[in-house]
């Protein structure tokens, strides 16, 4: 691990909105309000301009499509390495604008994030890139949450502003009306008899449906939706779909673009690198 004084990240400026050798993330409102973890994504050079892959063949350079980020994670990179940083960043950007078909739910800002850390080869031992043998969409996310830092306390209400006020707005309800309804309507399904979740696991779903005192239409529900939150059922559906999508070996978990395009990729890459930086006069 490079000291503070190697990193280029130490230049990191929140106010002018320059975040060198940074990957950066910024919540998108209101889906963020219940599923805090989901968000916009991009990646950052060693002069700290923000690059995010933000529509199809469109990648935003020195802004962000759903605001400055709120949230910052340090590559670590040294000062000797920063030219070859940019090349990687400078090239990921121009293949995204020839190959990059966007999507929320294949193709999207945080397979561009991953491209960057797997072509850099950034902590490739770190145990969410050893699960999916590489970066991958989830694997970012769970990084971004697990790891980044908050850029400011401004930051920090954009970031769990909203999810705060959800719940405080629940909890407030419930203590004054003396009943968790609130609380419940929020967290969990509509409840339905003890005995119907006990007829269920007794006689399975066609003898609690033949029961007359046992809607069948509620069946569907308890039986998929059961107990689980809000939160809950969202997080274990992106889980679930992008994870189901990296075993499945789709490219775009990785962020990685097709053969001919990471050919010419690379190979541009590797011209950028190659040129000496410029000197002083």
């Amino acid at each position: 691990m490079a000291s503070g004084e190697e990193r280029t990240a130490c230049c990191a400026d929140p106010a002018a909105h320059r975040y060198p050798a940074h990957i950066c993330w910024t919540p998108i409102h209101p889906i963020s309000w219940v599923a805090p973890y989901v968000g916009h994504c991009g990646l950052c050079d060693s002069e700290g301009r923000v690059f995010d892959f933000a529509g199809p063949y469109f990648v935003r350079c020195d802004s962000m499509a759903f605001g400055w980020p709120t949230r910052l994670l340090s590559l670590d990179t040294l000062p000797q390495q920063a030219q070859q940083h940019d090349a990687a960043v400078y090239a990921l950007a121009r293949a995204y604008e020839r190959g990059g078909n966007y999507d929320f739910f294949c193709w999207n800002c945080h397979s561009f994030v991953a491209a960057l850390l797997n072509r850099l080869h950034w902590e490739h031992d770190h145990p969410l890139a050893r699960v999916g043998r590489g970066w991958t969409v989830v694997a970012v996310g769970a990084l971004f949450l697990l790891r980044s830092r908050h850029v400011s306390l401004a930051g920090w209400l954009q970031t769990w502003g909203g999810f705060g006020c959800i719940w405080t707005w629940a909890i407030y309800a419930s203590l004054r009306s003396a009943t968790i309804g609130p609380l419940r309507s929020w967290c969990a399904p509509p409840a339905a008899p003890t005995h119907l979740g006990e007829r269920v696991l007794s006689h399975g779903l066609a003898g609690a449906a033949a029961a007359p005192h046992l809607p069948p239409t509620r069946l569907p529900l308890i039986v998929c939706c059961g107990r689980c939150t809000v939160q809950l059922g969202v997080l274990v559906f992106f889980l679930l779909w992008f994870g189901v999508l990296a075993a499945c070996g789709l490219p775009s978990q990785k962020g990685e673009l097709d053969q001919a395009d990471a050919d010419d990729d690379e190979r541009e890459q590797r011209t950028l690198a190659s040129v000496p930086e410029r000197r002083d006069q």
